[in-house]
Formats: C-alpha cells, sequence, structure tokens
C-alpha cells in the first residue's frame, strides 16, 4: 500500500518525480476526493469540540471583570469585545442559514459571553474605547 509519506520521499528522492508533490497535495485539497473526506471526518470532531471550548476561555476575564476586579473594567476595551459580539452574531446567522449546528451552537456560546463582557464593561467601566 501507497502511503503519503513514501509518495513525498519518493518525490524528493529523485528528479523524475518533481510533480509528485505538487500532485499529492492537489489530490488531497481535491474536494470530494477519498483523503479529504478522511480527513474532514477526522478533524469534524476536533472543530466542534474546540468551537464549543473556546468560548469559554472568557470566563476568567468575565469572573474578574464581574467579582474580583470590578475597579479596572475600564482597561478592557469596549470596542473590542463589541466587535467579538457582532462577528460571532454573524456566524450565529451563518450557521442558521446553512443549517450548520456546529457553527451556530458555538458562536451562540461565544455571543454569550462576548455580550456578557460589554454588559460587564459598560456597568463598571463606562463608556470606554
Amino acid at each position: 500500500m501507497t502511503t503519503i509519506a513514501s509518495i513525498l520521499e519518493a518525490g524528493y528522492a529523485s528528479q523524475e518525480h518533481s510533480g509528485t508533490r505538487e500532485a499529492v497535495i492537489k489530490y488531497l485539497l481535491k474536494p470530494g476526493s477519498p483523503m479529504h473526506l478522511r480527513a474532514l471526518q477526522t478533524f469534524e470532531p476536533l472543530r466542534i469540540i474546540t468551537g464549543i471550548v473556546t468560548p469559554f476561555a472568557t470566563i476568567p476575564s468575565i469572573s474578574k471583570l464581574y467579582v474580583t476586579h470590578t475597579e479596572h473594567a475600564s482597561g478592557q476595551s469596549l470596542i473590542t469585545w463589541s466587535v467579538f459580539a457582532c462577528a460571532s452574531l454573524l456566524w450565529v446567522v451563518y450557521g442558521l442559514l446553512n443549517r450548520k449546528a456546529p457553527i451556530y451552537i458555538a458562536n451562540a456560546i461565544s455571543l454569550a459571553m462576548n455580550s456578557l463582557m460589554v454588559i460587564g464593561i459598560l456597568m463598571h467601566g463606562g463608556w470606554t474605547y
């Protein structure tokens, strides 16, 4: 059975196979090819996990903003967190329109977290940049 590594090694080892590397890359990137579909199946669970876990990375900032360091709210950028919230909203709409649950669920969580940051900044720091 020929593996990708052996094809690439053969391509590097011989000048007559100089296009091998490019052919392998084109084959892997070709939508619908067996290798492409296998890669999608492998990375789909990782994408879902990442999409759900990543928004929770804002929990420390939210806890500091609401619980421990409310006096430092003016140090947070209202514009930045507002842009994050707006971008999450657009992704939620995109996911809903395309019926892609991983996209709209993960971005709905992001929207909630980013909105909490925006509200906390407005409550504790006022209009800041």
